[in-house]
């Protein structure tokens, strides 16, 4: 495991946002694989495209960061605040998310495979064909759309609903897991939507 500071993330984050700017024509791409990069502030940038694999972040907060296209898979978060990010199409398998904030950001398309969120909360947040073959534990949803959520294959446990909107269960919970990834028990249709439902604390639905 490496180390990075901030003063060298910031430059590296600098010559990425060029080379993201210039679709790859200046600048260097971010690729950094098993690097502790806890308590960085990430701030105002473009992570498009990105390549940060099997890392630590812990501690951290990211605010007004666009996160396209990009790997992150296999990367701990653990005590993050991410505030307006917007993780679209990113490949998140393997990730482990733990005590983390999403705030007024957007998950949209993003591979989730194998993904943990445990103690996690969801605010005002758009979401988007995402949380397939990942795991919810004590996650809370709260003032936000929750129309376009897809739990395929999820394992789920104790989730909290605060006024959320157009929650569409038979559309949303298309099968559950409630065994592990290792150990797979599949739930579909009305089994899984049962399930679902008495694992769901509802406040103002």
């Amino acid at each position: 495991m490496f180390d990075l500071n901030q003063d060298e993330f910031d430059k590296l984050s600098d010559q990425h946002q060029l080379f993201a700017n210039s679709l790859g024509e200046s600048g260097v791409k971010i690729n950094l694989n098993s690097y502790n990069l806890e308590k960085l502030v990430v701030e105002d940038v473009s992570l498009t495209d990105s390549f940060i694999t099997e890392s630590i972040f812990q501690d951290n907060f990211f605010n007004n960061v666009e996160i396209f296209d990009a790997a992150l898979c296999g990367c701990k978060f653990e005590n993050v605040t991410f505030e307006r990010v917007n993780f679209v199409k990113t490949d998140l398998s393997f990730c482990f998310f733990k005590d983390c904030k999403f705030i007024n950001s957007k998950l949209k398309r993003c591979e989730t495979y194998r993904t943990v969120f445990e103690d996690v909360q969801f605010r005002s947040c758009d979401l988007y064909d995402i949380f397939s073959y990942a795991k919810l534990k004590n996650v809370v949803f709260s003032n936000m759309d929750l129309e376009k959520i897809t739990l395929y294959e999820t394992v789920v446990h104790d989730i909290k609903l605060i006024n959320v909107r157009n929650l569409n269960i038979k559309s949303t919970i298309l099968s559950l897991n409630i065994g592990d990834f290792e150990n797979e028990n599949i739930l579909m249709g009305e089994d899984a939507i049962e399930y679902f439902q008495k694992i769901v604390y509802k406040s103002k639905l």
